[in-house]
């Protein structure tokens, strides 16, 4: 079952998340990254509130200015960033692919990017990997 990003709030809550086991949904790595509330950092608008994401956003915007160049010129380069992986399809525009998560025991649990799945999957059905 697949579920949108906002079945996640990004506080770790085991207890109210049990019912969720077994749902799929996209999520930032910043997120994936503080699987106890202790992980996460002593600012209250973060710690007590659901604003994470956007903490994480302002992280890559920061961090992501040095690499705008090479990203223009190399379109396979991938920026792993807190928020998802960047990466250039047009000279002016970027775009994010968020990190999947799924629900075991009511803790979001980090899945393979899709592409690793593609990948393994196309191995797995090509009878000369056998």
């Amino acid at each position: 079952m697949y579920a949108t990003a906002r079945i996640y709030s990004g506080q770790p809550n085991p207890s109210r998340n049990q019912d969720l086991n077994g749902f799929r949904f996209p999520a930032t790595p910043w997120q994936l990254s503080h699987p106890r509330k202790e992980d996460i950092p002593e600012l209250a608008s973060i710690r007590k509130g659901t604003l994470g994401s956007l903490f994480a956003l302002g992280q890559d915007a920061w961090n992501l200015l040095p690499w705008l160049e090479l990203m223009k010129k190399d379109p396979g380069f991938k920026f792993p960033g807190q928020s998802g992986y960047y990466h250039s399809v047009r000279s002016d525009m970027l775009q994010r692919e968020p990190a999947w998560a799924e629900f075991s025991r009511g803790v979001p649990i980090t899945l393979k990017s899709p592409e690793a799945q593609e990948v393994r999957q196309k191995r797995a059905d090509d009878p000369s990997t056998r």
